[in-house]
């Protein structure tokens, strides 16, 4: 596994070079690893849920045809950035750095949380989802998104599964468990 050391000089990288300067110019305007995370969750999340935001509110089609272009913006930002770098930082030193995990919830998960439940309530006063278990836990929908990141940074060197058939079966599990007139 890759050492926290290595993940942040891989953060450290990146930010660099989307600043376009060298990475040890990084380190002039961060006092601390938990700061340069700080800043990095935030260049990510606030253009992914703007986006997201501005898409709910103006989205004229169905709940599903939005949760779908939902899930497709999240794929393809799980499978060509650098976000998986992210998550395992956040899952290896979470623990150890509660100030990054409660940051990236705070910036984050608690955002995603609101608009997949904005979007859910939206489709049960539609009647195209049926209110349950799932309706009431939206963040649940998004267990095979994490599994498919998972399965990305542990074992595509060994299994390799494009993105488009993790999301076309998150996709079929999600509205079979959703749509109205199902039990």
């Amino acid at each position: 596994m890759e050492s926290i050391c290595s993940q942040v000089l891989h953060l450290a990288l990146v930010v660099a070079a989307r600043a376009g300067v060298v990475k040890g110019t990084i380190y002039r305007y961060f006092s601390d690893k938990d700061e340069l995370f700080e800043a990095a969750i935030r260049s990510r999340a606030a253009p992914v849920f703007g986006h997201v935001e501005a898409l709910i509110d103006a989205f004229p089609g169905s709940s599903e045809d939005l949760l779908k272009a939902v899930f497709q913006r999240l794929y393809q930002n799980m499978f060509t950035t650098d976000l998986n770098v992210l998550m395992r930082i956040i899952i290896s030193e979470g623990g150890r750095h509660p100030k990054i995990a409660e940051h990236y919830y705070t910036q984050s998960i608690s955002k995603g949380r609101a608009l997949l439940g904005k979007i859910i309530a939206r489709g049960v006063e539609r009647g195209e989802f049926r209110r349950g278990p799932a309706s009431d836990l939206p963040m649940i929908i998004l267990a095979p998104a994490i599994m498919a990141m998972v399965w990305k940074m542990t074992f595509d060197r060994f299994d390799p599964i494009e993105a488009d058939r993790f999301m076309a079966a998150h996709i079929d599990l999600v509205f079979n468990g959703l749509r109205a007139g199902q039990s």
